[in-house]
């Protein structure tokens, strides 16, 4: 029985520190990320050798970014020929007149007298 519970005590241990871990690892790079990930929980989320494992993430990195082939530009010059607008000729001219009549014409809702004696003095 107590047994039992060790082994529950160390399984929710290693269960937590699984999650721990995956939230952590959320925000880590993508490139140390499987490096650090497929180590085993010990005493420490990621290893005790956490630095050394990063350092040769790094140096395995830079090893093979000299390998890697160094895409080259193509060095044809290309001369781009602008062509003329296609609005050069402008907006078709529209017949005023036929313009005025469609356009309705507002009237006040009200008539303003002309003679506004009421505002003079005598």
């Amino acid at each position: 029985m107590l047994s039992d519970a060790g082994r529950m005590l160390a399984e929710v241990h290693h269960a937590e520190s699984e999650s721990r871990r995956n939230l952590v690892s959320v925000d880590i790079n993508r490139q140390f990320k499987d490096t650090l990930t497929n180590v085993s929980v010990d005493g420490w989320l990621f290893g005790e050798n956490l630095e050394d494992r990063v350092q040769a993430a790094k140096a395995l990195e830079r090893s093979s970014a000299d390998l890697k082939i160094a895409k080259t530009r193509s060095k044809i010059k290309r001369t781009y020929v602008q062509k003329a607008s296609l609005n050069s000729r402008g907006l078709p001219l529209i017949n005023q007149e036929s313009v005025r009549q469609s356009r309705p014409v507002l009237q006040p809702l009200y008539k303003v007298e002309q003679n506004r004696s009421h505002y003079q003095r005598n």
